[in-house]
Order: structure tokens, then sequence, then C-alpha cells
């Protein structure tokens, strides 16, 4: 999947620097680092009532995690974890960079599903 291939060089509106390279399944940037990793499993909270949102088509499921939130998408093939620091806050605006790549190379089944 190319979704990690190139990460945004902005996030949001702050400006953010490559932190690390992209390896085979995952990708930093960032400081402090948002990571993004491709091929998770399903996340173990997620189930047939979960709130889920959207944003440009890409449907995703939101879990505070620790100093953030971690962002998994939902209704695709292979799911794709963003964890966004709170310094990065509103922590759901990191996701707009993102979902051209996605929408590209993970193609929705049924966003929000």
């Amino acid at each position: 999947m190319s979704v990690i291939a190139g990460p945004p060089s902005r996030t949001g509106r702050k400006p953010v620097a490559a932190s690390v390279k992209p390896g085979r399944f995952g990708a930093a940037w960032g400081q402090p680092p948002l990571t993004l990793r491709c091929g998770v499993p399903r996340p173990p909270g997620l189930g047939a009532t979960s709130q889920c949102f959207e944003v440009n088509g890409v449907g995703w499921f939101a879990e505070p995690a620790q100093g953030g939130y971690l962002f998994t998408t939902i209704g695709r093939p292979a799911y794709v974890e963003v964890s966004v620091p709170s310094h990065y806050a509103p922590e759901a605006q990191a996701l707009v960079d993102l979902t051209a790549p996605i929408n590209t190379y993970d193609p929705a089944e049924q966003p929000c599903r």
C-alpha cells in the first residue's frame, strides 16, 4: 500500500518535517511524531454500534489514547491506523491530509461500516 509513501508535509495548519523514513508498513513524521500504520488488526473497541465519523469520504473510528487520539479507517479492505498527539489539537484535523492517499490506495467498500 502506498499510503505511507509520502507523509503529508503539513498536518492541519502546523508544518511538520519527516522524522523517520517510511517503513514497509508504517511511517512517522513531525515533532512530536504522528504515526501511520497500514494493515493493522480491527480495533478491539470497534463494534456494530461504535461511532464513526467521515472525513472526505474516509470513515474513521476514534479512540482516546495516551497523549492524543488513535484513529482507524473503517469500511476498507485494510485498516489504516493514525496516532495523533494532542499537540496537533484538534487531532482530527490531521486526517484531512491523509484522505487523498487513503482513497487512492485503499478504496472504500462502505465508509463508516
